[in-house]
């Protein structure tokens, strides 16, 4: 009995995507009032928010039909962040919010998103074909 439940966990880790092979998307999105922003999602849902790519908080992401909703969290796991990414147009609008002395500073901009990168996984030998 043992046997054949750690060859059915062997082997479902074995068909399981590893995450190398993760399809990932960058976005750089620019706002009227706010400096540019960097997201970066990865399969099924990590994502990384910063002011340049590949460096920044880590976050969440909500995908519905019409918007992906990209929440950033401090090194506490606190929402400091909410970016609304509408689809297909890519229009965006960035909410933050600093506390600073008891007080909330808060920021809005609007603006549109890029795909600057997109990578997907490759059936051929398991190297990530870029688009």
């Amino acid at each position: 009995m043992f046997r054949r439940a750690a060859a059915v966990v062997v082997l479902g880790l074995a068909l399981a995507p590893a995450a190398a092979d993760a399809a990932v998307t960058e976005y750089r999105c620019s706002f009227d009032t706010l400096p540019d922003l960097y997201i970066r999602m990865s399969e099924p849902d990590r994502v990384r928010v910063g002011l340049a790519p590949g460096i920044g908080n880590r976050g969440t992401v909500v995908r519905t039909d019409a918007a992906l909703v990209v929440i950033e969290n401090d090194r506490a796991g606190t929402p400091i962040t909410f970016t609304t990414i509408l689809r297909p147009s890519l229009r965006a609008v960035h909410s933050r919010h600093v506390v600073d002395m008891g007080s909330v500073i808060p920021a809005q901009g609007k603006g549109a998103c890029e795909i600057v990168s997109r990578t997907r996984p490759s059936a051929d030998a398991g190297q990530p074909a870029t688009q």
